[in-house]
């Protein structure tokens, strides 16, 4: 019970803190137009129209490539969770941001609930804060479907652990539904069944569970563009204008340290700039740790670095425009590896986030961050 009510505690004090943060924007912590940026319009679109996609305004049809434009490149699980609402009458986007922030909630409580602190660690406090200020925590709030997203990683890593194997199934099936990169947490459940110091028989059974869920997901992506713009391929249709390609991922590394775009400004942008570096330190310090220490005996340890691993390696594979601050905010169960930090430790990690949380609020405020 205990960790409900820290969960709830820390939840308050951070909606006083964006309310303090969007009051000295000059702007209303109720208005939900605060919280919806470029990709909350398609998603909104999508749950009140549905899917389109054309050809894009001043683009020759008679040419070999032709750019898409609409709202199929972003997935349908998260504005359909949305659209079963309105339903009811419930208003689109005062629900998707409500949705946001209770799957904020859980997202903390799950969180607790698998480092499982002894209640009177004082731990247990800096950890809720860390997942509550973990990198690019705007968009847990925001209209956007990463708070789901994490949600079901860290509820499939339970259910898997606990061997409900309809559960692990539904929860590796949803995030592949709700974002691109969804499938991931199938996959990153799957190699951690198959990891185990097991029979394979008895692995590749349990490891079958996710991989449904996943293929089943990704499945019914596919289906569900088919039935609506009749195009089984009208994510890539309309994403392919972005340019994105898979890559080497030290070459994307380098490239984009030498081109940074924010990096001499002298700007308060140069924080977008800042929080990835910070994410590939945090990325390089935790892999020498969990191999030094041979954190990969322990299960929780493993997964959350096979799930770090496998996000960290996408996200920076894939080349084009990123907005890559985002994708960062998918890597919260990452702290899972912090869990044995000392209080020093995660204080230092805490102030860290906050340094780097605040400015980013700010410009997500001020809608430099889309």
């Amino acid at each position: 019970m205990k960790k409900i009510y820290i969960s709830i505690i820390v939840v308050i004090l951070v909606q006083i803190l964006l309310l303090i943060l969007l009051q000295y924007t000059g702007e209303n912590y109720f208005n939900n137009s605060n919280w919806r940026h470029y990709d909350s319009d398609h998603y909104l679109s999508i749950a009140t129209r549905g899917y389109e996609l054309f050809p894009c305004p001043d683009t020759d049809i008679t040419k070999d490539y032709i750019e898409f434009c609409g709202n199929t490149g972003w997935f349908p699980g998260y504005p359909g969770f949305i659209r079963v609402f309105t339903w009811f009458g419930f208003d689109a986007e005062y629900i998707a941001g409500l949705i946001s922030r209770i799957f904020y909630f859980f997202n903390i409580y799950l969180v607790l609930l698998i480092c499982n602190y002894n209640n009177k660690d004082h731990r247990q406090w800096l950890i809720a804060f860390i997942a509550a200020l973990f990198f690019g925590f705007i968009y847990y709030h925001s209209i956007h479907p990463i708070s789901m997203v994490v949600f079901f990683s860290l509820a499939a890593f339970l259910s898997a652990e606990k061997k409900n194997h309809l559960f692990t199934l539904l929860f590796c099936l949803l995030p592949a539904m709700y974002y691109p990169s969804g499938f991931l947490t199938g996959a990153s459940i799957g190699i951690y069944i198959l990891l185990k110091k097991e029979t394979i028989i008895t692995k590749i059974r349990q490891a079958i569970w996710p991989a449904t869920g996943t293929a089943l997901g990704i499945a019914a992506v596919f289906g569900i563009y088919k039935y609506s713009v009749n195009d089984w391929n009208a994510f890539h249709t309309h994403q392919h204008k972005h340019f994105h390609e898979y890559n080497n991922i030290f070459s994307n590394l380098y490239n984009w340290i030498l081109n940074c775009p924010y990096l001499h400004k002298g700007e308060i942008r140069i924080f977008i700039y800042i929080q990835s570096v910070t994410v590939i330190c945090f990325f390089i310090l935790l892999s020498i740790r969990f191999f030094r220490k041979k954190m990969y005996t322990e299960s929780t340890f493993r997964w959350s670095y096979i799930h770090f691993l496998l996000n960290f390696t996408l996200l920076w594979s894939i080349g084009g425009v990123m907005s890559f601050y985002r994708s960062e905010a998918l890597m919260l169960p990452a702290i899972l590896l912090m869990k044995d930090f000392s209080g020093k430790e995660l204080i230092l990690v805490l102030v860290s986030l906050i340094a780097i949380g605040i400015p980013m609020c700010y410009l997500y405020f001020e809608s430099v961050l889309v």
